[in-house]
């Protein structure tokens, strides 16, 4: 199996990279390389030239059985740019594959593709609409949770970060909104490995989140016990006044959309049944 991957330079593109080499039916691994390549050596990797603003597969040498689509923007103040990248950029890397012969497709969506949870998940839910109306063999849209362990700078990673070098950690309170169902990087990378060498015909939207759903007092708590941190209560709506405070002066607390990426109704709060009857095993910090 040839496979080509997007944002395998990234933290969870790299470690979805590793997992993907551990299959033995895997010949090459062709990676899109825009700012970083991929630290990993192995012979069966290879690179090329990627822009996800204008994709192109130029330079893959052979035939490719299916693409997988990690590459995304996730934080921008330009709601303009999520709709370029994240549907545009899409929707061009899917025409360009199907050119090419390629009719097996694996994106890598959000659970967040609603569309009340601001550009970014208006960018993936349209992402997804315009894959869904292409003419596949095989199209898996993968909507992952809240993925921790990953020691990235985004989500609950970041809040496990805050707690780790600062002892303290944020409490979020105030909105009925506020959930969570924490997916350990394990979890999320065991299930792509499924969904990746399956090879099932027709189209999949696969849902996967951790075991449960948490509010933010239950998240903050966990970590706090589990570093030995102390939870500092932030009030929703104060939160959000300074945020606006701020980006009136040009400071940028968070990013414009985060608060209803936060606070939406999400695709589903509980992992698809899989056919081999894979469930996500790892309780937050429990």
């Amino acid at each position: 199996m040839n496979i080509v991957l997007t944002g395998a330079g990234s933290g969870l593109g790299s470690l979805l990279l590793t997992q993907i080499l551990e299959n033995p039916d895997v010949e090459t691994v062709w990676c899109g390389v825009h700012r970083r390549s991929p630290s990993i050596n192995d012979k069966r990797v290879r690179t090329f030239s990627f822009d996800l603003g204008s994709p192109k597969l130029d330079g893959i040498e052979g035939s490719i059985d299916r693409v997988v689509h990690v590459a995304g923007l996730t934080h921008t103040n330009d709601e303009s740019e999520y709709h370029r990248i994240n549907t545009q950029g899409t929707e061009m890397l899917a025409q360009e594959a199907l050119s090419r012969g390629i009719r097996d497709f694996v994106y890598v969506s959000s659970r967040c593709a609603v569309a009340d949870a601001g550009a970014y998940g208006v960018s993936k839910l349209k992402a997804e609409e315009a894959l869904a109306a292409l003419d596949w063999h095989s199209l898996v849209l993968l909507r992952p949770a809240e993925v921790y362990g990953l020691k990235s700078s985004e989500g609950i990673d970041r809040l496990i970060a805050v707690a780790e070098r600062f002892r303290i950690v944020p409490l979020l309170f105030g909105h009925r909104g506020i959930r969570f169902s924490p997916l350990h990087e394990e979890d999320f990378l065991e299930a792509c490995s499924y969904w990746i060498g399956s090879g099932a015909s027709g189209n999949q939207a696969v849902e996967l989140c951790g075991p449960e759903d948490l509010d933010g007092f239950t998240v903050a708590t966990r970590i706090a016990r589990k570093i030995g941190a102390i939870p500092v209560p932030i009030w929703l709506p104060a939160l959000q006044a300074a945020a606006a405070v701020l980006r009136c002066v040009g400071i940028s607390l968070v990013a414009s959309d985060q608060f209803s990426r936060l606070l939406s109704a999400k695709t589903s709060i509980k992992s698809t049944a899989f056919p081999n009857g894979w469930v996500p095993k790892r309780r937050f910090f429990s």
